[in-house]
């Protein structure tokens, strides 16, 4: 997952020809609504593989009703997820945004 991050980082570099200029401008102007949709959508896809994981290793152990259990991982792990989210992405994201205004 963190590959495509820094996939995604580099083809935007590349996009703005590598000028730090540039990717510093294009980092300070993002909205919030962009961020938290970039956030979400890694969250979202790292635990869709993380899940198929579970899954798998479930059945390769012979575990009774694996894909009930994978279910109740999700939605347990998807909670605990968004009330951290919920409680926590003000505070780093206003972290986020202070230290790049810093450097």
């Amino acid at each position: 997952m963190l590959a495509i991050v820094f996939l995604f980082f580099y083809i935007k570099s590349i996009r703005l020809k590598k000028s730090e200029d540039n990717l510093n401008k294009y980092f300070l102007n993002l909205n919030r609504k962009k961020i938290n949709t970039f956030i979400i959508s890694v969250y979202v896809f790292s635990q869709i593989i993380s899940l198929e994981v579970i899954y798998i290793l479930l059945n390769i152990f012979n575990i009774i009703k694996p894909l009930l259990l994978t279910i109740i991982i999700g939605i347990v792990s998807s909670i605990i997820t968004f009330f951290r989210y919920k409680k926590y992405r003000k505070i780093k994201i206003e972290q986020f945004i202070n230290n790049k205004n810093k450097a």
